[in-house]
């Protein structure tokens, strides 16, 4: 059968993997809903966590969900139950759902999300940008980065397809010449447009990485750098399933009855549109 576990032992677990000291200044990890005490055997594992998310939580009778991006994060001015963050909550304890929480921690931590992007990526010998980085040293986002090799040169062109192949995304955006040859590659989950002046400084040349700006892309090109953006949400989604089995294996190694499960309801609040396809 297994040994019972509560929520703060399996919080205990993601930050074994995830630090919490590795977390940026201003995030907010860890525990953040429930009961810690609270006897959990089934997990649900998700980027965020919304409505959609908590039901799923219910119909797949999970004790607690593991978000990767922060329920609460900001202070709060308010608590309601019928909007907003108030209301998540509120359905989250009618429910017995704990919620904890690995963010920029997950992000930073060897073995963790940025890892995960790389190994999805194809890249070779992926290791974290400040290592490649002049100057880089101590900067949060070139030890959240990584950086590494394609196997061989391509175009970007036929990178960019590649990159939409094996994040599940049918457009993206992307910045430089579809001919340029590109073999070194940085990325980072999320959002990473601050990694463009390091990824450049450290020979990228792309980077993949989500929520680019307008001015960001200059930068990229005047710096000679290319840019793959396929998305915040598709940059990150694929940790609900990383992680799930991690935690999953970690479980099994100490005997506990514990299933970790990846969401299956998340989808990307973004939605494209193609010049001359059908109404939908």
């Amino acid at each position: 059968m297994g040994n019972q576990v509560t929520a703060a032992q399996v919080m205990a677990l993601v930050e074994e993997l995830a630090p919490p000291a590795l977390a940026e200044s201003w995030d907010r990890v860890g525990f953040q809903v429930g009961d810690p005490n609270q006897p959990v055997e089934r997990v649900l594992v998700s980027l965020g966590v919304s409505r959609d998310v908590l039901e799923e939580a219910v119909a797949r009778e999970c004790h607690m969900i593991i978000a990767h991006h922060p329920l609460i994060l900001r202070p709060l001015t308010a608590l309601t139950v019928h909007q907003g963050t108030g209301a998540l909550i509120a359905q989250a304890l009618a429910a017995r759902i704990a919620i904890g929480v690995a963010h920029t921690n997950l992000d930073r931590a060897p073995g963790g999300l940025n890892d995960w992007l790389a190994e999805r990526l194809g890249l070779v010998d992926a290791a974290p940008l400040a290592s490649a980085a002049p100057g880089a040293d101590g900067d949060s986002v070139t030890e959240m980065a990584r950086i590494g090799r394609l196997e061989r040169p391509v175009p970007l062109g036929q990178w960019v397809k590649k990159v939409a192949q094996r994040l599940g995304v049918e457009a993206l955006r992307y910045v430089g010449d579809p001919d340029r040859p590109v073999q070194t590659v940085a990325c980072m989950g999320g959002s990473g447009a601050s990694a463009v002046p390091w990824a450049a400084a450290a020979g990228a040349d792309v980077l993949v990485t989500g929520d680019m700006k307008f001015h960001d892309a200059l930068d990229a090109l005047d710096l000679g750098l290319a840019v793959v953006d396929p998305g915040h949400f598709a940059s990150e989604v694929f940790m609900a399933e990383k992680l799930a089995a991690w935690m999953g294996d970690e479980a099994r190694r100490r005997g506990w009855r514990l299933e970790a499960l990846p969401a299956r309801g998340e989808a990307d609040p973004f939605r494209f549109y193609a010049l001359g396809q059908d109404e939908r």
